[in-house]
């Protein structure tokens, strides 16, 4: 029996430790068994020395509620994906006067079902989390891991088994808001930013609608695949050298990592303007503030095209 779409969103997930921290595991689709070695700090393929009964449970306690479905349809080893409706249900839950139209809530929700959004919750990067640069953990993953002990001993050597880890993904929906507050803001400027260079590109000078383009394809990662094209090299280039020439000036609390993916792929410039604006009214707390876009820009800009922002 599915929940009410005001129950359905992070703050409902939050209420139970288990649905949270499996939700956010199959972000990344994923087998069970799959998600159980993200959970318990495995890499993936390796061996599974934990009862996972309770992950079994809650699978199906989220698939009885549609926040999971089955990426395909096979008997054996089936791909489950986490449904984006708590994510979106929050957003609009904040969004008070900033409400959004019904086709600006569809291509938000394209963009956040996007393979290019989900993947900054992949095994690898959960596990191996994105830092800044002294080199401590960006604080959306800080965290996640807790240590385990265990009373019994170890079937195999009759010895005490060490301790372990386990994923626990608590306050999930300031997590969540963090990310995509710096997603809207990051596209907020380097779109404008992108303009400013490429004024005769076809984003820029209106001949392509990017609102348009992802509602007629319905897919945010082919949006990026076809405009890769028209998408200068060397654009987001400048950027890392400035971050790392001023890394003091940020008192260097710059998410390279979390930079280097975002600048893997043209998709922070593909986010139509009026969806970058409207996440970046999300509330979170932090001790971390984004990057000073105006001071980066002023660097990129003046001093590498002498243009006067």
């Amino acid at each position: 029996m599915g929940e009410s779409k005001e129950s359905c969103d992070l703050k409902y997930l939050e209420r139970n430790l288990h649905n949270a921290t499996l939700w956010t595991a199959f972000l990344e689709p994923k087998t069970q068994q799959e998600a159980a070695a993200l959970i318990f700090g495995v890499e993936p393929g390796g061996p599974i020395h934990h009862n996972i009964s309770s992950i079994s449970k809650t699978r199906h306690n989220l698939l009885e509620r549609n926040l999971l479905s089955k990426k395909e349809n096979k008997l054996r080893n089936v791909k489950l994906r986490a449904n984006i409706t708590p994510l979106i249900n929050s957003i609009l839950r904040v969004q008070k006067k900033e409400a959004l139209t019904e086709d600006e809530i569809k291509v938000l929700s394209i963009i956040l079902d996007s393979d290019w959004f989900r993947e900054i919750f992949s095994h690898k990067k959960i596990r191996h989390p994105f830092t800044y640069q002294d080199k401590e953990v960006y604080e959306p993953f800080l965290g996640l891991y807790k240590e385990i002990h265990y009373n019994r001993k170890d079937m195999s050597t009759n010895q005490k088994r060490p301790p372990g880890i386990r994923l626990e993904v608590e306050n999930l929906e300031n997590r969540m808001f963090q990310i995509i507050y710096e997603l809207g803001y990051y596209s907020h400027n380097f779109s404008y930013d992108f303009c400013v260079l490429n004024k005769n590109n076809l984003i820029c000078d209106g001949k392509i609608s990017l609102f348009e383009e992802i509602l007629t394809k319905n897919s945010f990662d082919e949006v990026i695949k076809d405009m890769k094209s028209t998408f200068p090299s060397g654009f987001f280039e400048r950027y890392v050298h400035y971050l790392n020439k001023y890394s003091e000036i940020f008192s260097r609390k710059v998410p390279l990592d979390f930079f280097n993916y975002l600048f893997s792929s043209p998709a922070l410039c593909l986010i139509p303007e009026e969806i970058a604006i409207s996440l970046r009214v999300l509330p979170y707390s932090s001790s971390n503030r984004p990057v000073d876009m105006g001071f980066l820009r002023k660097k990129v800009l003046y001093e590498r095209t002498n243009i006067n922002v």
